[in-house]
């Protein structure tokens, strides 16, 4: 058992997670799971989904193995077609109410943390459900967030990696609960179920490190 605390991340594989990994992207470009031309694929989105620190992350969550890391992906490729994800990082998503619905429901980047992580807070305290849902749906609420995710994957993490000198995977969360009652969990339950779901099952994670604040 390996005593590495990065084991199972880019550049920290033993010879059987390299060999494991290897097979996974092959099996997934012969069933057409990754496109050929995945240089012209990574150019209109901004970043390669499909490299080896985004395949390692589905190879984690399922434990390096090989037939559950692949229904893992054929989900995600399925969710992505059908959500727009694709057609999200290549073009943005307009949301222009942004800036009156942060007063509602700040959620923010602020800085980085000690080992280089984007910090991202959510001040739930400030929370205003009326208001909020008199600006926008929970339905644009998600798009913006998979916008928001994909600007994390292309932009965010590259940057935060280079100032660190290290590779940066996940950001670090901080849920502020100053004057916040357990009645604002409860009026945006929906959104937070939806919004978690997404980003477990198809951010695999990037965002794992949650913080109460107070």
């Amino acid at each position: 058992m390996s005593t590495d605390p990065l084991s199972g991340h880019p550049g920290h594989l033993s010879d059987t997670q390299q060999a494991t990994l290897t097979q996974f992207r092959e099996e997934l470009l012969a069933e057409g799971s990754i496109p050929a031309d995945r240089d012209a694929v990574a150019a209109k989105l901004g970043y390669d989904r499909y490299d080896d620190q985004t395949l390692l992350r589905f190879m984690r969550a399922r434990k390096f193995d090989i037939p559950k890391a692949k229904l893992m992906w054929n989900a995600n490729e399925k969710w992505r077609k059908e959500f727009g994800a694709d057609d999200i990082a290549a073009n943005g998503y307009d949301y222009p109410e942004q800036r009156e619905v942060d007063k509602y429901y700040p959620q923010f980047y602020h800085k980085t943390d000690k080992e280089g992580r984007p910090i991202y807070i959510e001040q739930l305290g400030k929370l205003d459900i009326s208001k909020l849902y008199a600006l926008t749906t929970q339905d644009r609420q998600l798009h913006h967030l998979v916008h928001e995710y994909e600007k994390f994957l292309s932009s965010r993490l590259p940057a935060c990696s280079k100032e660190s000198g290290h590779l940066v995977e996940t950001s670090c969360t901080i849920l502020d609960l100053y004057n916040a009652g357990i009645s604002s969990f409860y009026k945006v339950k929906d959104y937070v179920s939806a919004a978690s779901s997404i980003g477990q099952n198809n951010y695999v994670r990037c965002t794992p490190s949650i913080q109460a604040g107070g």
